[in-house]
């Protein structure tokens, strides 16, 4: 199915901005639905790990933006079109997408339940629609030029998702 999703800017530093993807019918960009889903999850203030996961995801973005930028080091390879932040162990991954040096597009996540993003049904969807929106952007050679440059704008693009993978 085709829908229409907004790239809209959602974060910037010394270093990089940060961009996220808002749903059709969302108020929230996905970044921050994932970690109003973890924060509220029950694992969260029973098991310091799955806390001090969540932590260290909001670190990384920190020490992007302010000090580092998207340094193509900080993010795990091989794993399809987006990458996965942090690239430390951790039950949490956030999909994104690195656009250079100063620009990263930040999608949403889920829980790690496995080894493989496949086998773990909290991540594939948003791994899956961080993909999607990666095609879209390189078909139509989209880069941080054309995108929001500050809260008050967003970037519409139509992308292709099989219905059984709309994270929702």
């Amino acid at each position: 199915m085709k829908i229409t999703v907004e790239v809209v800017w959602f974060a910037e530093g010394l270093k990089a901005r940060l961009y996220s993807v808002r749903l059709p019918g969302q108020t929230a960009p996905e970044t921050v639905r994932f970690f109003n889903r973890m924060s509220a999850h029950p694992s969260y203030e029973s098991d310091t790990r799955f806390a001090s996961a969540l932590r260290t995801l909001l670190d990384w973005l920190d020490r992007i933006i302010r000090l580092e930028g998207a340094l193509l080091r900080f993010f795990r390879p091989g794993e399809g079109q987006g990458h996965a932040l942090p690239i430390d162990k951790g039950p949490l991954r956030l999909y994104c997408y690195r656009l250079d040096d100063r620009n990263l597009l930040v999608c949403g996540g889920g829980i790690k339940a496995s080894q493989t993003v496949q086998e773990s049904p909290d991540c594939l969807p948003h791994f899956n629609l961080m993909n999607c929106v990666v095609k879209a952007l390189r078909r139509r050679h989209i880069g941080p030029e054309r995108l929001p440059q500050d809260a008050s704008q967003a970037y519409l693009l139509e992308i292709e998702i099989p219905d059984d993978e709309h994270p929702g």
